[in-house]
């Protein structure tokens, strides 16, 4: 519903925009809307990411349930910073779960698995697909993860990067471009003229 209301909204909210302002607020507007659906899709790709290598994986190890399983990796991963770490645990303990008809090695696998490739998704991949979905350097991801997962917890986790995303894009097209005018502009217009 909201997606669907979504243009009328927006052409409601710049409709309030001086006309003189408008173009320019609604250029912007359209950039920070398009980098928050990269984000989007950026964390949809992690989690198609973990899903299809946990579906692979596990169905090697003889885990129980390796598609459900599989789908809980990929919905948990789709949360930034503790998503993967909360979706491995479950499937770790899954695996531990006596009588389910797995070998006793199946979760130490499992395990074992889950903590590199936590890392990979931690230093490689997220920073490296979210740099290109959202256009902000890896470690602005990183810093920017972290931070907000510090200060509001999963929802501060989940905003961060759209919000470091829409900082960068207003201090690129508002900030520098009105330091260049100030520095652009000639030394005589800014001394006070001489009385006659």
């Amino acid at each position: 519903y909201f997606t669907s209301a979504l243009p009328n909204l927006k052409s409601s909210v710049y409709r309030l925009v001086p006309a003189s302002k408008r173009a320019r607020f609604v250029d912007l507007s359209e950039q920070i809307t398009d980098s928050v659906g990269h984000y989007v899709i950026g964390q949809l790709t992690l989690g198609a990411i973990n899903g299809v290598l946990s579906a692979i994986l596990l169905t090697i190890i003889d885990a129980p349930f390796p598609a459900v399983l599989a789908v809980i990796a990929f919905l948990f991963s789709i949360l930034p910073l503790v998503g993967t770490l909360t979706g491995s645990a479950i499937i770790v303990l899954v695996c531990l779960i006596p009588g389910l008809g797995t070998p006793d090695t199946t979760w130490i696998i499992a395990a074992v698995y889950y903590l590199v490739y936590m890392q990979i998704e931690a230093y490689v991949l997220s920073p490296r697909i979210m740099s290109k979905a959202v256009a902000v350097p890896g470690a602005i991801v990183v810093i920017a993860a972290v931070a907000g997962g510090a200060i509001g917890d999963i929802l501060g986790a989940l905003v961060a990067i759209p919000i470091a995303a829409s900082a960068i894009i207003i201090i690129q097209k508002v900030v520098f471009p009105a330091q260049d005018r100030k520095r652009r502009r000639p030394a005589d217009a800014q001394a006070p003229a001489e009385p006659a």
